[in-house]
């Protein structure tokens, strides 16, 4: 409610804005200009989060993840940032013990020296959101028990058509709305302002 109340403002500030520049020759103008230039940025971005943050809670996603941690084999290996630190892009085949095998996409930064050891083919270990298993995380360290497990695993690679990623509709929801809202607020406060500035012209 909060964050479609700021797009709805923000609405406002933009038609503000507009129609201070459309009619410059009124006294008000320059301060309508001003307000709305300085205020429409941070309504925005306030907006914006408050929407998103909302979209999130009725969809169940706040809250601390749940983590498991799963072997994965490193099916490909593309190196997306080279320097001193290099950033690694790995598809993997992620096998969790309760759940059947599936596709996704970790990144891993890694020293120059350390590029040779992510070859496509090793099995390492990661951890994922039980809720959310797009969201990945490497173990550049595992443990003595999980080294143990490593040395004699084996994975079959999973078939692409198992792969997660993270969903678009979060994205497209929030830009709906905030279109909505936005547009709203410029239409409700167009007529109002114009009328304002005849008055004060």
């Amino acid at each position: 409610m909060g964050g479609l109340a700021l797009c709805v403002l923000l609405g406002g500030e933009v038609a503000a804005v507009l129609v201070g520049f459309a009619n410059l020759d009124a006294g008000i103008s320059v301060a309508l200009i001003t307000a709305g230039l300085l205020l429409a940025p941070w309504t925005g971005t306030a907006g914006v989060a408050l929407l998103h943050r909302g979209l999130r809670r009725r969809g169940g996603l706040d809250g601390p993840p749940v983590l498991g941690t799963a072997a994965a084999k490193i099916e490909e290996v593309r190196e997306i940032q080279e320097g001193e630190e290099v950033l690694l892009q790995l598809d993997l085949t992620i096998a969790p013990d309760d759940r059947p095998a599936y596709r996704a996409n970790a990144g891993v930064d890694v020293r120059l020296s350390q590029v040779g050891d992510y070859r496509a083919g090793r099995i390492l270990v990661v951890d994922y959101e039980m809720g959310r298993p797009w969201r990945i995380v490497v173990r550049k360290d595992p443990d003595a028990e999980w080294a143990a497990r490593l040395a004699t695993s084996r994975i079959d690679t999973a078939p692409a058509a198992t792969r997660r990623t993270a969903p678009h509709r979060e994205r497209v929801a929030t830009t709906r709305y905030f279109l909505a809202a936005t547009g709203s607020g410029l239409l409700v406060s167009l007529w109002p302002l114009w009328i304002l500035l005849g008055h004060h012209g």
